[in-house]
């Protein structure tokens, strides 16, 4: 019962030093990622502040050119408000509130800006990550000395200089120095 018992305890507290080894090893190990995922959450908020003021600033342009009378211009990049000219022109000038569809358009365009920023920050850093393997690969083939390709020279015949390897004498394949190849020591079984 003593026995069983000290076994146990001896395999209880073996396994626990094992796991609390282990669970050392891993957060040693997880440091790095947990870094990275730091760096990418703070990214990630960054943009979406950046995403937010896109998206506000298309909302509000035609909110405000509707309110100040001021043009708003629907170009490839987005809304730019431009002030109405202080003269009058001979035609007649055209509504200068927005049209809903394109103030619709480009809203729902802005939205998809904070998902087209993460997405190439993303694929950027990805690139980047792939190239420094390559980048290491060249480092290794251009900066490290290489070997001789006709072989290297072969060592002093008083090789090793330094160190010691003893002398055998008498050398057996019977590690035991007993000469009796008995291992019996009672002659009768």
């Amino acid at each position: 019962m003593t026995l069983t018992l000290t076994l146990t305890l001896t395999l209880t507290l073996t396994l626990t030093l094992t796991l609390l080894t282990l669970a050392q090893l891993v957060d040693l190990n997880t440091r790095c990622f947990f870094a990275q995922y730091l760096a990418s959450q703070w990214v990630s908020i960054r943009l979406d502040v950046l995403g937010a003021l896109v998206i506000l600033g298309a909302t509000l342009l035609p909110v405000i050119s509707t309110h100040t009378g001021a043009r708003v211009s629907l170009g490839l990049v987005g809304l730019a408000i431009s002030n109405p000219s202080p003269k009058p022109s001979p035609t007649p000038s055209p509504n200068p509130n927005p049209n809903p569809e394109q103030v619709g358009l480009a809203i729902s365009n802005s939205l998809e800006v904070c998902q087209f920023l993460k997405h190439a920050t993303r694929m950027t850093l990805e690139l980047e990550k792939s190239f420094s393997g390559v980048e290491r690969l060249v480092e290794y083939a251009e900066s490290l000395p290489r070997e001789p390709s006709d072989g290297a020279p072969l060592p002093a015949l008083n090789w090793p200089t330094a160190g010691e390897i003893g002398h055998i004498t008498n050398p057996s394949p019977n590690p035991n120095p007993n000469p009796n190849p008995n291992p019996n020591p009672n002659p009768n079984p």
